[in-house]
């Protein structure tokens, strides 16, 4: 049987984080929708090795802010496939 989510829910934003060389992953304040009451979930320093920059950085940021949707894709896919299954177990 499929275990709750344990994460924090999204959406999850991602931008600069105006104090220092970073990427932050945030989500709003959900009782006022503000942005600048935010729960940070990561951050993504823009010069993390000699092989990183800024563009390397922001897609980084990109692919962890959008955690929550991937989440969901694999959850529904799964549930589907679990679906299949039952139907050609039953044949």
């Amino acid at each position: 049987m499929p275990t709750e989510a344990k994460f924090t829910p999204g959406p999850w934003e991602f931008g600069s984080d105006h104090l220092s060389d970073a990427l932050i992953v945030f989500v709003r304040h959900t009782a006022t929708n503000q942005l600048h009451l935010k729960l940070v979930v990561a951050t993504i320093w823009e010069s993390a090795g000699p092989n990183e920059n800024e563009f390397n950085a922001r897609d980084n940021a990109a692919l962890i802010a959008s955690a929550p949707d991937l989440y969901e894709a694999c959850r529904q896919a799964a549930q589907k496939f679990r679906q299949y299954e039952a139907l050609h177990e039953a044949k």
